[in-house]
């Protein structure tokens, strides 16, 4: 599963692997290089799934279902490299 977003700079793509990690890459308008990164591995009980992304305007956001229950939200502002999380909804069984 994978979602783009157009920063105005720059194309922005979220996806989760086999492994059910999530990525998340960006290519500068104009060039040809990728850059890849992690976002958040696998956790103990599953993976992540059904991936979203938007530009904010100064931000990265990304969502996701962790361990395909949990909504979790990721941002990154830009010109930075961390990554920061905050759980949304927890599903309560």
């Amino acid at each position: 599963m994978s979602s783009i977003a157009w920063t105005g700079s720059s194309v922005a793509i979220t996806a989760t692997d086999s492994d059910g990690n999530l990525d998340y890459w960006w290519q500068a308008a104009d060039t040809t290089a990728w850059h890849k990164e992690t976002v958040a591995t696998r956790g103990a009980n599953g993976g992540y799934g059904n991936p979203s992304i938007a530009w904010t305007g100064s931000s990265v956001v990304i969502t996701a279902l962790a361990d395909l229950a949990n909504l979790d939200y990721w941002w990154q502002a830009a010109d930075t490299t961390a990554w920061n999380m905050q759980q949304v909804a927890q599903v309560v069984t």
